[in-house]
């Protein structure tokens, strides 16, 4: 099966795009390098690089970023970016660390990448989105709806304390 290659785009769109996705992720305070691959990656549309320091980061938006974002059913651009923007707050904040030790393991990072994501927002669609999100996750490893509830709740209070 050919490899699925995104619509061409010419020049400017593709620095249309970039300065969208600078811009959004300076709105969720993100330092270091972002940029707007026009390619198809499998990620769900973008990818938070952890680097040796936080001018060092890298947010990579995809191609696909931008087609979930026209898709009125599917994650909008700024949640996209902003639960990446949620993994390195994640890894970035001490206090947010902390957190993130005391409840580790990859389930557990994405759950609270997309909370702080959640708290980032300005929109309550995206915002409702991410937490949705979150819940699934944490659903996935059995919990019990009541305890998925309860915990999503507890930790977005915590969170919500932590994220300026």
């Amino acid at each position: 099966m050919p490899a699925r290659e995104p619509k061409e785009l010419d020049e400017n769109q593709i620095a249309r795009r970039q300065r969208r996705v600078a811009l959004l992720a300076t709105a969720f305070s993100f330092t270091g390098q972002v940029e707007y691959r026009h390619a198809y990656s499998q990620s769900g549309g973008a990818q938070f690089c952890f680097g040796p320091a936080a001018t060092s980061d890298l947010l990579l938006v995809y191609t696909e970023a931008f087609e979930r974002d026209r898709d009125p059913d599917d994650f909008s651009l700024a949640a996209i970016i902003a639960h990446e923007c949620g993994h390195q707050r994640l890894l970035r904040d001490p206090t947010l660390t902390v957190v993130g030790r005391k409840l580790s393991g990859q389930v557990f990072e994405e759950v609270l990448a997309s909370l702080i994501g959640s708290l980032l927002v300005t929109d309550s669609r995206d915002a409702e989105d991410l937490v949705g999100k979150a819940t699934v996750e944490l659903a996935t490893i059995g919990l019990s709806a009541v305890s998925v509830v309860r915990t999503i709740e507890q930790l977005r209070g915590i969170l919500k304390e932590l994220v300026r």
